[in-house]
């Protein structure tokens, strides 16, 4: 059946951001490419408006405003990278886009600022012309305008959940936000909206893919528990690490630099031997290297098997990386959902290697309460972004030309590693590792690709839902994280499917069993000396990562 075609709204807010615009470019790409395939069975999309929500007033000429036509340009150029990349060179060309307008709000985080928008009306001296007076209703709100610490609560949320929005999806990541948050679940039920919270790169499609990891390495367990007859053999996913990789600033702008500033003040939420445990000083210190790619010698598959192109890609382009630890909410939210006995670890690098190490040595030096205060987390990320400008404009030129592919500067990468562990009858333990590796052109990209597919989901199962017979199949209302709304296999096979074949994905592997070892995440060599010299004069970096957390505490005391 076909669905509604009634016209409807997307609203972004931060919509003229870095993020923003990314966020946009792909769902204009997507929802048009859609609408032209309606013909191929697919769903008949609606008649769209894409509002960009920003700070910034408009000149009184409007649509023709210089700040306005620089937004819609860069939007342009990201469907202009998009198109590209697609294989149907007919639909591309074809394409319908959405109108995209602007509204300017100075504060969206006022309660009731956002009123006027999620009622349905506008104000008409700050978007561009419409051919009708009444704005269509809004379907969805896209949240990007961060960062989410130290608000008075979800209050966009609130509102969106005042005015029964049918779909709402944030990027937030603070593990107290989204507490508070997902306390509104019940509410969000009987308003009808669908809240998916941490929905960008990571956290986000980590924290699916993370799902995908233990899914498999179950499933393996309990095959080779059914071929042994031994019914009493029990598998438990013991440990969960997400490492992630991003050059530069990852097309992300200042903001990207002050929410890792302000992450260096706060503590490593993290599971130790299957307790939930916060380290205080863990966070920012250098931890090791990893692989950002699946150590071939190390997998029992086939070397014909479909993921060995995209992984040797990503070795080319990413290879071993050094990390620093950082608390990202999915290294808590997900081992719940799993239930680990283990334990679990985040931690992301950059390049060049130069800025990871002078992250470490100002995270050793500079206080914690200074890294948690706003105005010094601020002043040193607008002090940092030249200096990572210009290393990417020079590392990216040199890259060009030396015949690379001049892209420093965006790069993303990410690795999830799931280990379990199986109890045998004769009292021995075996354990066994599934690894996952992702890379995309852009992290920029990737955050606002992933950010538009969590909504286009729910909002097709919001359109699903309001056309369909059959009342078994009830749209999922309330307030979730990724791995909460994905635990389904279908529903994470649909969404992984739109995720992992985004414009600028150079490397997805699907979940690949690893031989368990420590080399294949490998451990910094550097041990803690007892001299009294030693520490005075060198600077001591962490061992072994990511084995027992006590280990690294241990050191960290020590040193």
């Amino acid at each position: 059946m076909p669905l509604d075609n009634s016209p409807t709204r997307f609203v972004i807010l931060g919509g003229t951001g870095k993020i923003g615009t990314a966020v946009a470019a792909h769902l204009s790409h997507r929802i048009s490419t859609l609408s032209s395939l309606q013909q191929q069975q697919q769903p008949i999309i609606p008649q769209c408006e894409i509002v960009l929500v920003g700070r910034k007033p408009l000149s009184s000429e409007g649509n023709n405003d210089d700040y306005f036509q620089g937004v819609l340009r860069e939007i342009k150029h990201l469907l202009d990278l998009s198109s590209s990349d697609e294989d149907d060179v007919e639909i591309t060309s074809s394409l319908v886009l959405p109108e995209i307008t602007y509204e300017c709000i100075t504060d969206i985080w006022q309660p009731g600022a956002l009123d006027h928008i999620l009622r349905g009306s506008s104000n008409s001296s700050t978007t561009s012309s419409r051919s009708t007076n009444t704005p269509p209703p809004v379907s969805c709100v896209i949240h990007t305008a961060g960062p989410y610490a130290d608000r008075e609560g979800p209050i966009v949320l609130d509102a969106c959940l005042k005015h029964n929005i049918p779909v709402y999806v944030d990027v937030s990541d603070p593990i107290d936000f989204l507490n508070e948050s997902l306390e509104r679940h019940d509410t969000a039920i009987d308003s009808g909206t669908t809240a998916i919270l941490a929905a960008g790169a990571f956290p986000g499609m980590s924290n699916v893919l993370a799902l995908e990891a233990a899914a498999k390495a179950s499933t393996n367990e309990g095959k080779e528990t059914e071929n042994n007859n031994n019914d009493d053999e029990e598998v438990k996913i013991k440990d969960v690490r997400f490492n992630y990789f991003t050059k530069g600033l990852g097309g992300s702008g200042t903001i990207n630099l002050y929410i890792t500033n302000i992450g260096f003040g706060d503590p490593m939420v993290m599971y130790n031997q299957g307790k939930l445990t916060k380290f205080g000083d863990l966070s920012g210190r250098l931890l090791g290297t990893v692989d950002f790619f699946i150590n071939e010698q190390k997998t029992n598959t086939n070397t014909a098997a479909s993921w060995h192109k995209a992984n040797a890609r990503a070795k080319e382009r990413v290879g071993t990386q050094k990390v620093f630890a950082w608390p990202f909410p999915e290294c808590a939210t997900v081992p719940s959902e799993l239930g680990i006995i283990g334990s679990s670890s985040s931690a992301m690098g950059t390049a060049p290697d130069l800025w990871n190490d002078m992250l470490g040595l100002l995270v050793d030096l500079v206080p914690r309460n200074w890294w948690r205060s706003k105005k010094f987390s601020k002043l040193l990320a607008d002090f940092s972004e030249p200096l990572v400008l210009v290393t990417d404009f020079v590392m990216r030129n040199l890259s060009s030309k030396n015949g690379g592919d001049g892209n420093c500067g965006e790069t993303h990468a990410m690795r999830v590693d799931v280990v379990t562990r199986k109890n045998n009858n004769d009292k021995s333990t075996d354990e066994t590792m599934v690894s996952i590796v992702q890379c995309h052109d852009s992290f920029r990209w990737c955050v606002g690709q992933s950010c538009a597919e969590f909504a286009l989901d729910a909002w097709l199962e919001y359109l699903q839902g309001q056309q369909s017979d059959d009342t078994t199949k009830k749209r999922k209302t309330g307030v979730y994280l990724p791995e909460q709304r994905y635990r389904d296999p279908a529903d994470r096979k649909r969404i992984l499917s739109r995720l992992t074949s985004t414009p600028g994905t150079f490397c997805y592997t699907g979940p690949v069993n690893v031989a368990f070892s420590r080399s294949s995440i490998q451990a910094n060599k550097s041990s803690i000396k007892d001299s009294e010299a030693d520490r005075t004069t060198k600077r001591q970096l962490l061992p072994v990562y990511p084995t027992q957390i006590r280990a690294i505490v241990q050191a960290m005391k020590n040193n």
